[in-house]
């Protein structure tokens, strides 16, 4: 029994480590029809074989959980490296002449005036 929750443990925290939600669906109920026909051969009561499949449940979707932890802290840290050892970055030298009119805009433009008839006035408060 010791050696069955080392191995659901293990393969929870690689499955979260390395597969996503869909494969995590999938061998949860593989784990539950696994867990009721471990349950049938052993000969255990009702209310043991509900606590081998909570048991089992809990160890492999607990330790999916830390496998999601760790490979989003190893891809939070640039891929484990320090960031004095991280490769250097292009960062331009001269930022003093950019503007955002420089940023090529990609939003589709409508010929279209939001409000249709209304025109625009000049505004007394502006200086001419």
């Amino acid at each position: 029994m010791v050696y069955s929750a080392i191995a659901l443990a293990t393969a929870g925290f690689v499955v979260g480590g390395v597969f996503r939600f869909r494969v995590l669906l999938i061998l949860v109920g593989v784990l539950l029809l696994v867990s009721i026909a471990f349950s049938f051969g052993h000969g255990f009561s009702f209310l043991e074989t509900a606590l081998t499949i909570l048991v089992a449940q809990t160890i492999f979707q607990g330790t999916y959980f830390i496998g999601l932890v760790a490979r989003s802290f190893f891809y939070r840290t640039d891929e484990g490296r320090a960031p004095a050892l991280r490769p250097p970055q292009d960062v331009p030298g001269d930022r003093s002449n950019f503007k955002v009119s420089d940023i090529p805009s990609r939003t589709p433009h409508s010929r279209r005036r939001f409000a249709q008839g209304t025109e625009q006035h000049p505004s007394p408060f502006r200086r001419q």
